[in-house]
């Protein structure tokens, strides 16, 4: 931030004054000329009456305070273009063209966010440490040469690779007495129910089973954890199993049909390190927190800019642009990494504060997408009229002011559920308002949302999601701006106030009351991430 300028005649900044006094008191030295030492007595009188009525040397106290329109009037297309052309280029000078986390691209990605903010000299700006220990890995299983069916390994569960007979095993496998005398050497089909998924993996091992298919009786994807083995016992290859397929593989053992399968797995524990960016206005009370949030990294298969590269420069911009104007409140801007890993920066930051720390937050907004191609205006249902699903007390007062900036341009925005496929999960969970804006993923556009955004229905509304085309030519321009200048509206209007948002109530807040670990909240909020993105 430059030096303030004085009001008045010259225009003359701080550092011009004492340029001017400096070169001025050699020669008033030598020059005793009445007239010069009535000036300078002058200008040194001037410089004192505006300090006295008030104008301080102090650059906080010359900026204007932010205003919506102020604010919104300095974002440009051409600015989003070009920081999105630089973001393109770091995954493209990244061996795989992309900003995946840790690669070279993401590193990127970070350096160029620091630098800028750091330039502002207007935030303390922390570079927050993220460490993860996960199960992962590729498991799957084969039935007599069909199509390999994927799986997930149970957190514990050894590697291998395991074929024989697949032996159907009743009553949910809690006993030992349930595991037929042919079990050695096959594998077992087990019911999920009554007992611990250790219980039956060890069991399954005791019979002589090489692995064990675990299958639910409720639909879509899950997961599990064998925990640790009892002394003296042992855990074969344990996989998690859609209910379809547990389904119709105990219906053809009980018709009598023989079954080989085969089963591999290579899940294993890996550490995950990598970090979180976030900057806090110096300016404001930091007792009454706006936070915002996009995240840094992308998926591997492609550069990311919509996904989220977008939500990641608009509020750069906004940022860059909030340090003209004072404001009132703080303003936290939050650059997550890890989100397509199942939002583990953003869940381990909001569960390692302390719950002191998190009510001061009086909101946060997500921006995850702001310019898809085939593109809606979406703002999260925090009423839950929508979808019944409402966010914390306060959400549906932000709901309500993102769709009130969007009428400012003529605009209806839709609703779109807290499906917790983003990064204000954690958010939501604490208890902290939480809300914001989306363009659209995966899903279809449908005939109404052409009538009121245009574009085309039947198709994605971001054709290149998770993929190598997700590039800034393929982003919609009107769309990423429009959305820009909300966020900025939202800074604006909580920079300055939180009328309307009731103040925090810790008893909404779930961390408090789960008592789950952070690694325990990590892997719960990996997993119903990765449930949703592949129901």
């Amino acid at each position: 931030m430059g030096l303030p300028i004085i009001p008045g005649r010259d225009g003359l900044s701080k550092a011009a004054v004492n340029e001017t006094l400096s070169t001025a008191t050699p020669h008033s030295a030598r020059r005793s000329s009445k007239a010069f030492r009535i000036a300078t007595s002058l200008f040194l009188s001037l410089v004192f009456t505006f300090c006295m009525i008030g104008r301080s040397w102090d650059p906080d106290e010359v900026m204007p305070f932010v205003d919506t329109d102020s604010l919104q009037s300095l974002l440009t297309e051409q600015a989003l273009i070009e920081k999105g052309e630089n973001l393109l280029g770091f995954a493209y000078d990244s061996p795989n063209r992309n900003r995946y986390l840790n690669s070279p691209g993401h590193n990127a990605t970070l350096k160029y966010i620091r630098k800028t903010l750091h330039s502002l000299d207007y935030y303390d700006v922390q570079m927050l440490p993220v460490v993860y220990k996960y199960f992962t890995g590729s498991s799957l299983f084969q039935i007599d040469g069909e199509p390999m069916i994927h799986a997930s390994a149970m957190r514990g569960s050894p590697q291998g690779h395991v074929t024989g007979s697949l032996v159907l095993v009743e009553d949910y496998g809690c006993e030992a007495g349930n595991y037929p005398s042919n079990m050695k050497g096959g594998i077992a089909l087990i019911e999920r129910g009554n007992c611990t998924f250790g219980t039956k993996s060890q069991l399954a091992h005791a019979a002589g089973a090489g692995a064990a298919l675990i299958w639910s009786s409720t639909p879509g994807w899950w997961f599990g954890y064998l925990g640790e083995p009892e002394e003296g016992q042992s855990f074969v290859i344990t996989l998690s199993v859609l209910m379809k397929d547990g389904v119709r593989l105990s219906e053809k053992l009980r018709e009598g049909e023989d079954l080989f399968a085969a089963v591999v797995s290579n899940a294993r524990y890996v550490t995950l390190e990598t970090t979180n960016i976030v900057a806090t206005t110096r300016m404001g009370d930091q007792d009454h927190v706006y936070q915002l949030g996009a995240h840094s990294d992308s998926v591997g298969r492609g550069p990311g800019i919509n996904d989220d590269g977008s939500g990641t420069i608009s509020l750069l911009e906004v940022a860059t642009h909030l340090s003209k104007f004072q404001i009132k409140n703080a303003v936290r801007f939050s650059w997550w990494a890890a989100e397509e890993e199942g939002l583990i920066g953003s869940t381990f930051y909001v569960h390692s504060l302390s719950a002191e720390e998190r009510a001061k937050i009086r909101l946060y907004l997500n921006f995850d997408m702001m310019a898809s191609p085939n593109f809606v205006y979406a703002v999260y249902d925090g009423s839950g009229l929508a979808f019944g699903n409402a966010g914390p007390p306060g959400s549906d007062i932000a709901e309500v002011n993102l769709r009130s900036y969007f009428a400012t341009k003529n605009i209806v925005a839709v609703a779109t559920a807290f499906d917790g496929r983003s990064d204000y999960a954690g958010f939501f969970d604490a208890g902290i308002p939480s809300g914001g804006i989306d363009t659209g993923a995966e899903q279809l556009k449908t005939p109404l949302e052409e009538y009121m955004f245009g574009g085309q229905a039947g198709i994605p509304y971001d054709i290149n999601y998770h993929g190598p085309g997700d590039t800034v030519d393929n982003c919609n321009k009107t769309a990423w701006l429009t959305n820009t200048r909300g966020i900025a509206d939202s800074v604006a209007r909580y920079a300055m106030s939180f009328k309307g948002l009731p103040e925090r109530n810790m008893s909404h807040d779930k961390i408090i009351t789960s008592g789950l670990s952070v690694t325990e909240a990590l892997d719960q909020s990996r997993e119903r991430y990765l449930q949703r993105i592949m129901a």
